[in-house]
């Protein structure tokens, strides 16, 4: 775990140090979310809980995305506890997925 949080932290140190591109116009609607990755933190049993916000582009459209193939976490199965219904702009700590203590170097996407 300590490791992919150095890995993104390095990331993101990287991205600061990279010149600007310009930015996009802002849209009222037509955009997509994009899933943030804010962090963890170790519960008492030893496993560990991974903190998950999104960003959703729009600025006034709401988007519903059922669970299935356009809004689905592996592994462990589409649905762990994320949601479906998607207020416009970024949305902090929205939700956790409890993964086990040897989760090590794994991969959630």
């Amino acid at each position: 775990m300590a490791a992919a949080y150095a890995a993104i932290v390095l990331t993101n140190a990287a991205l600061f140090a990279a010149p600007q591109l310009p930015l996009e116009p802002k849209h009222d609607s037509g955009q997509g979310i994009t899933g943030a990755f804010e962090g963890w933190y170790p519960n008492a049993d030893g496993t560990n809980s991974i903190l998950i916000g999104y960003y959703n582009r729009n600025l006034k459209q709401d988007l519903d995305i059922p669970v299935g193939p356009n809004n689905k976490i592996e592994p462990g199965g589409p649905d762990q506890g994320q949601p479906t219904h998607f207020l416009p702009g970024r949305q902090w700590g929205v939700f956790t997925i409890n993964v086990p203590k040897d989760f090590g170097d794994k991969r959630l996407t």
